[in-house]
């Protein structure tokens, strides 16, 4: 349980390095953790207001966090009624066993 703890710790602190690197408005709070029979997965979503950064900030979640395990990242543009549009990143880190 307490290596659960430390790695999403890790995983969040990294993400939002990444996140402040490119001058993105807000930080990532938390991480959502899956149980299953085959391991734990950290899962969640960020927001990318600039569309120049989705790319650069894909590709650096990807490197920094395969240390961890396989990562699987997926973008989608959002364009809400109420506020500006976005790319929703959301990545899954599956710990290596």
């Amino acid at each position: 349980m307490v290596e659960k703890e430390k790695t999403k710790e890790e995983i969040l602190n990294i993400v939002n390095e990444i996140l402040n690197s490119y001058n993105q408005p807000f930080n990532l709070d938390n991480l959502a953790i899956l149980n299953t029979k085959k391991g734990i997965s950290f899962l969640a979503n960020v927001k990318i207001y600039d569309d120049s950064f989705t790319k650069k900030v894909s590709n650096d979640l990807e490197s920094k966090l395969k240390k961890y395990g396989k990562v699987n990242i997926n973008s989608k543009f959002i364009k809400p009624c109420c506020e500006p549009p976005f790319n929703n990143i959301s990545f899954e880190v599956v710990l290596a066993s």
